[in-house]
């Protein structure tokens, strides 16, 4: 039942919720798909119909949905009949839209605002996330909230803010997540003391692969080598996680000791994605830059959606004053990620390399006016 109309409202609808007015059906519409619980209640009092039907001449839409207004628990069929008449929503399936509703609305508000939190906080979307979790605990207190707040300042840059909300949530229940959090707060700040008190602090740690990645990097800090490799090596044999794999080989790089990855290596079978990038970060550390090449060309065909290969062979043509190869392989990025600010900031970095001012200006200025663009979107979500 997709209604088309382009009418626009002399007077709009506006949210309060969001400081947002509304003047076609197809904007209200997202809106409310977006934000239901803040239409209930017009729905059930009529404004809303009483607004389609004065301001955008919808009246025989709106005399056929009269008789569900009265009902409480014709609501949501009703909000659900409007959403399908939007080219926004008109492909949703009405029976599980209806449905989905009612279970959101009996929710509890607070656990309303803790999804609409997580929701934003997966977009990246850090200030809204922010905005409905310190909602949520304005309610009722939650550990699991406070160190989702924790992560989102912890993304903003706001460290202080951030280690306060995961000591709290860990003074209130002491999670392995959440002190895991802290931990991790603690590396990026360069407090290793402090990552291997609370490490220490931990109880039944010995079979999490994280915890032992996180020793190493501590140890890493603070110099003490030994410790270090005795605690990557530990990670990698509890788990293959890349993340791992990666800590280990490249430590081991560093520290002259590729012989040990190499035994290591054969003690475990790995995939051949895995194993090309051991490979690859052996011939780096050995200085074997035309194998090293090779292997990391291999991996891009091996895995040509893992974007920090590509970027990592990018930099390395760059520096080396190879730009025709660079945007070679920025060719190869896949059209769907070509959008991605990264991707924007290395079309700027070969511009730049290649001495191409005048393109260089241009490129940046696309970049920021993109940033701008993303940022308003943000704002107004």
């Amino acid at each position: 039942m997709y209604i088309a109309t382009t009418t626009r409202a002399k007077s709009p609808w506006y949210v309060p919720q969001l400081h947002k007015e509304y003047y076609t059906y197809e904007g209200l519409i997202q809106c409310i798909y977006n934000h239901v619980d803040y239409f209930v209640e017009d729905l059930k009092n009529g404004r809303i119909l009483a607004w389609i039907e004065n301001q955008l001449g919808m009246k025989e839409l709106v005399d056929n949905l009269r008789g569900q207004e009265a009902s409480g628990d014709q609501t949501m069929r009703l909000m659900a009949t409007l959403l399908k008449g939007s080219a926004y929503t008109a492909s949703l399936d009405l029976v599980t839209l209806e449905e989905s509703y009612k279970v959101y609305l009996e929710t509890p508000i607070n656990l309303r605002y803790k999804l609409k939190g997580d929701e934003a906080l997966e977009g990246c979307l850090y200030a809204e996330a922010l905005k409905y979790y310190k909602k949520a605990l304005a309610i009722s207190y939650s550990p699991e909230v406070e160190n989702n707040i924790g992560i989102a300042y912890m993304a903003l840059d706001h460290e202080n803010l951030a280690m306060k909300a995961f000591s709290r949530a860990i003074d209130y229940e002491d999670r392995l997540e959440f002190r895991l959090n802290r931990i991790k707060l603690n590396g990026h700040m360069g407090h290793y003391e402090a990552m291997l008190k609370d490490l220490v602090d931990l109880q039944d740690k010995d079979d999490v692969g994280e915890v032992w990645y996180q020793y190493g990097l501590a140890y890493e800090g603070l110099s003490h080598s030994e410790e270090a490799m005795a605690a990557y090596m530990k990670a990698v044999d509890l788990s293959d996680d890349y993340k791992y794999i990666k800590g280990f080989v490249s430590f081991a790089v560093r520290e002259g000791s590729s012989q040990l990855v190499e035994v290591w290596m054969g003690q475990h079978p790995l995939d051949p994605i895995k194993n090309t990038y051991i490979k690859s970060r052996l011939a780096r550390g050995q200085k074997d830059y035309v194998t090293y090449v090779r292997l990391m060309e291999c991996l891009c065909d091996l895995a040509p959606n893992y974007l920090p290969t590509i970027f990592e062979l990018i930099d390395y043509f760059i520096n080396h004053g190879q730009i025709i190869r660079a945007l070679e392989f920025m060719g190869r990025i896949p059209k769907e990620f070509q959008s991605m600010e990264e991707v924007w900031y290395y079309k700027v970095i070969i511009s730049r390399a290649a001495g191409n001012m005048d393109n260089f200006h241009h490129q940046v200025a696309e970049l920021t006016d993109k940033w701008k663009n993303e940022a308003r979107k943000a704002a107004v979500r």
